[in-house]
């Protein structure tokens, strides 16, 4: 059963639930496939799990590893089986490699969504008598990644369709799903998307993924009103990735969840539109001064996850101090918890700055140009405050390692 617990788990990944709820299942017994077999909604509302949509998520996962076949399967089957898509999945990679995964080596192949194929993307069993058209109208959750498709094509046979998984195919443009008007959740990651497109009659979709694509700007979601989650990270570009002003502002409303790693951004800035994202993650990009991210984080009231790491400004000094102080609900930067006690030690030393330079004490103001972000740790201005501020420092320096020390042992806790 090792080749579909390793399946659950890479899907898990792909789907951005291993690292929140992969240890959760462990914790409660659910480490092998056997028992991965018994999870149910109740199951999962047990150990913690009650978002509506993350169940429904992992019991995907788990219908989607349980149509693959296991070493088992294999060996108890005769050697007329038909030919296993992981023999079609090496030869779409050679045919990659042969091309140097350009656009113009896929054009060569055309790999079709065929009724077959479509069969094999869901758990559901066809009855003999049962017509195909009733069949497909069941079907809510088809799975049809790593299948070579080259092309998003038939889908109107699913009527009723809810979540499409397409991810790591040949795909070069999102097109064909008008009739989808169902769909919440669309996978579409590790493909050879350029553009955003398509997606004017899918206004339930809540979740998209377009990550590791050839797309230079996020657009074309002015219609996707109800969009909770997107992630766009690694396009396969050489510019920086742009965003569209008029698609940000329509799903700001509704977007909690956004992911842009590894994109060459330098300004995040664009970003200040979605001011109820509660998890922000920039990993892995070129952002090297805090004047681009204080404006985001001015307008991110409800930010409690942030992560930028591998990002040039990790160079600043004390640079962790800095967004702490800049966004007040933040419960979790770079993945290590932002104690109680160490936003108190800031917010005092600051306070007590604010007092030395005669400005009223509290927690420095955000999204205005030239105001004062700095944290305790830096100089004072003027020579007559000199002597205080080095001793203010000394002290910070040491209030600051303390608490730090703190932090990385409750989050190694």
């Amino acid at each position: 059963m090792t080749l579909r617990l390793a399946k659950f788990n890479e899907l898990l990944q792909d789907m951005n639930l291993y690292h929140d709820y992969h240890h959760v299942l462990v914790e409660n017994g659910f480490d092998n496939w056997e028992s991965i077999t018994y999870l149910n909604p109740e199951a999962l509302y047990n150990m913690g799990i009650r978002d509506d949509i993350k169940v429904k998520e992992i019991l995907a996962c788990v219908e989607a590893a349980a149509i693959i076949k296991d070493e088992e399967d294999v060996l108890n089957e005769s050697g007329d089986m038909i030919r296993p898509d992981s023999d079609l999945i090496e030869e779409v990679k050679r045919d990659r490699s042969a091309s140097s995964a350009s656009v113009e080596g896929v054009e060569k192949r055309y790999y079709p969504m065929t009724e077959n194929i479509m069969l094999k993307g869901t758990s559901l069993k066809k009855d003999r008598k049962e017509t195909s058209e009733k069949f497909f109208s069941r079907v809510i959750q088809l799975y049809l990644n790593e299948k070579g498709l080259t092309h998003i094509e038939n889908l109107q046979v699913c009527p009723n369709l809810q979540a499409l998984y397409l991810y790591s195919n040949s795909i070069q443009k999102i097109e064909n799903l008008d009739t989808l008007t169902k769909l919440t959740q669309l996978n579409l990651q590790g493909n050879f998307i350029r553009k955003i497109e398509g997606l004017q009659n899918l206004k339930n979709l809540k979740k998209l993924t377009l990550s590791k694509n050839m797309i230079k700007v996020i657009e074309g979601l002015e219609y996707c009103q109800q969009l909770e989650e997107l992630y766009v990270s690694h396009q396969n570009i050489k510019q920086e990735l742009q965003f569209d002003p008029t698609s940000l502002a329509v799903i700001s409303r509704t977007l909690t969840v956004f992911e842009s790693d590894g994109n060459k951004i330098t300004n995040p800035g664009p970003l200040a539109y979605l001011s109820y994202v509660t998890n922000l993650s920039l990993k892995g990009n070129a952002i090297e001064d805090l004047e681009g991210l204080e404006k985001v984080l001015a307008c991110m009231n409800f930010l409690v996850k942030l992560d930028l790491r591998d990002n040039p400004l990790e160079k600043i000094p004390k640079v962790r101090d800095q967004i702490v102080m800049m966004a007040p609900r933040l419960e979790l930067l770079n993945d290590k918890k932002i104690l109680d006690n160490e936003r108190a030690f800031l917010l005092k030393f600051y306070n007590i700055k604010s007092n030395a330079r005669g400005k009223p004490s509290g927690a420095p103001q955000q999204g205005k140009k030239g105001v004062d972000l700095e944290v305790a740790g830096t100089n004072f201005s003027g020579k007559e405050n000199q002597k205080f501020s080095d001793g203010l420092n000394k002290a910070q320096d040491f209030y600051s390692d303390t608490v730090h020390k703190l932090s990385k042992k409750a989050s190694m806790g």
